[in-house]
């Protein structure tokens, strides 16, 4: 298994906070919908701290595991295009 990690920046205007919450649009769950998306598996994702409701941030480090190679550049150009 790798781990695989990047770092992410976001406006958090419409979103719940970064950490996954039942029911709510977070940061978090947008990521694991886009990996989802992006590699045909569900990923649980891990996040270097978290931010509250409407909080943006800029450089946060989020890792996740995964058990097949991924291209870095094709990887960062999917995500871009899968999140909103």
């Amino acid at each position: 298994m790798t781990r695989y990690a990047f770092r992410l920046e976001y406006i958090g205007k419409g979103y719940f906070g970064s950490q996954k919450q039942p029911k709510r649009v977070t940061v978090q769950s947008e990521v694991e919908k886009a990996l989802c998306t992006l590699i045909k598996t569900k990923i649980r994702t891990i996040f270097s701290g978290r931010t509250d409701k409407g909080v943006n941030a800029k450089g946060q480090i989020v890792h996740f595991d995964y058990d097949k190679p991924i291209v870095a550049s094709r990887f960062c150009n999917s995500m871009n295009g899968l999140l909103p």
